[in-house]
């Protein structure tokens, strides 16, 4: 299902609405998939951006999303982001606000 989503955290902390509404939303399909790694499976949702190929998400993956809230025209995602940095690779706490577009 296509949404814009607005991305509510940066580096796991949480950002102000004035600064989330005021930067473009990144804006695709939402699907929700598993991934095997290591032998073992953990869910996610991704944001396929539309008419992009296959292989090219336009943000970060969310792990293990949980629903937190569905509203009229919005839904709110809150999940595992993979966060890579000079000190090496981690998960961040993230959350998602899609909206219908």
């Amino acid at each position: 299902m296509r949404f814009k989503v607005y991305r509510l955290r940066r580096a796991g902390r949480r950002r102000d609405w004035r600064d989330v509404v005021n930067e473009p939303p990144q804006i695709g399909e939402l699907i929700m998939h598993l991934v095997t790694s290591r032998g073992r499976q953990y869910s996610a949702a991704s944001l396929r951006p539309t008419g992009a190929p296959i292989g090219a998400p336009s943000i970060p993956d969310l792990y293990e999303p949980v629903l937190l809230g569905v509203y009229p025209l919005a839904l709110r995602l809150r999940g595992y982001e993979r966060l890579e940095d000079d000190d090496g690779v981690r998960a961040v706490l993230q959350e998602w606000h899609c909206e219908l577009p």
